[in-house]
């Protein structure tokens, strides 16, 4: 049975507080495609924290604007099924309710995220980040919704012209799902769903869009 859907969410579009920091280092678990996969163990909730880096080069505007293309998503999002933005308060802050598959016999999950971006004056970084709200949506007929979802995208710019990207991930898919399981699959969804990203980011489509909320370097 394919459990890897468990960490789809790493899609989850990124607001709150960074979780509770652990006394536990990185350990890297995987390196392929220019893509380096870390986890970390979480003190308060005894699951696997997982963080993707690579490089891309192009512009900020165009990897946000990626990101917030709800009806693009299921071109890059691991196991995505659909979605959409539940309520807008400005270009950088917005609820988002989302689907995802699961395989037989698992049923599907979905989630509801508070997502916030924000972008320092200074070294021009964005960082979007997002923390689950599970009750702020009524629960749908045939999902089991996601109890706890953490992500945040970090894109660095770079003096080379590249930029680094960073996506932290962390995810209770809730149900009768064992917390062992859930920590054994956690790395396919993210390091798929950076794979996609940059594979996404190529396209004309997104290359020469720009965002009046984004300064570029």
């Amino acid at each position: 049975m394919k459990t890897a859907f468990l960490l789809i969410f790493s899609f989850i579009l990124l607001g709150a507080e960074v979780p509770e920091k652990t006394n536990s280092t990185w350990k890297k678990v995987k390196d392929s495609d220019g893509i380096v996969v870390y986890t970390q163990t979480s003190d308060s909730t005894d699951l696997k924290r997982v963080k993707v880096l690579t490089e891309a080069r192009a512009p900020l505007s165009s990897m946000v604007a990626l990101i917030k293309d709800v009806k693009n998503q299921k071109n890059w999002f691991y196991m995505y099924k659909g979605g959409e933005i539940l309520k807008v308060f400005g270009p950088k802050h917005w609820i988002f309710y989302g689907q995802a598959n699961a395989p037989w016999p698992v049923t599907d999950r979905d989630f509801v995220t508070d997502v916030v971006l924000h972008q320092c004056p200074e070294t021009k970084v964005v960082t979007i980040t997002s923390h689950s709200l599970p009750d702020y949506y009524p629960k749908q007929k045939d999902f089991v919704r996601v109890p706890y979802a953490y992500s945040q995208w970090t894109f660095t710019p770079q003096k080379d012209g590249n930029v680094k990207i960073s996506l932290i991930v962390e995810i209770n898919a809730g149900g009768h799902i064992p917390l062992w399981v859930m920590n054994i699959t956690a790395t396919k969804g993210p390091f798929h769903t950076m794979k996609n990203f940059l594979a996404e980011l190529k396209k004309e489509k997104f290359a020469r869009i720009s965002d009046s909320c984004i300064s570029e370097p």
